[in-house]
Formats: structure tokens, sequence, C-alpha cells
């Protein structure tokens, strides 16, 4: 998970033990959950550019009709 404070993204997860600087740290990636995300991700900045009304429909059935034109 991450969120957004004072103009930085913060990633937010679980650290085993305590830090101190100058540690080092290693991560994980759950490859399979991230590609999904980051599709859903850039999908939603690609409807969030269409400008309002160039679009057929709204609601589900607007939605849809957007959502095949932008094959990825």
């Amino acid at each position: 998970m991450c969120k957004v404070r004072g103009g930085y993204v913060l990633h937010i997860g679980v650290i085993e033990g305590t830090l101190k600087v100058g540690d080092t740290m290693r991560t994980a990636v759950d490859e399979s959950r991230r590609c999904a995300v980051m599709k859903n991700h850039t999908g939603t900045h690609m409807l969030n550019f269409c400008p309002e009304g160039s679009t057929e429909g709204s609601g589900p059935e607007g939605l849809a009709s957007r959502t095949r034109s932008l094959a990825i």
C-alpha cells in the first residue's frame, strides 16, 4: 500500500526487527499482482484523460464502450 504525504509517495509494508541509519534492506515484489495493478493504474489514467462528453453514454454502458476502445 502507498500514500502521498507532502508530495512524497510513502510505501507502507512490514518490517521484521528494527532499523537504524546505514542498515541495508531487501524487498520482495509479488510480480503477478504488481503487473495487474500497473495495468489497472494505466487504464485509470487513460480514462481520466478522456475529455468529458467524448464518450458514448454514461454509467456502466459508457464505461464499457470506453474500455473496449482503449485496448491495451
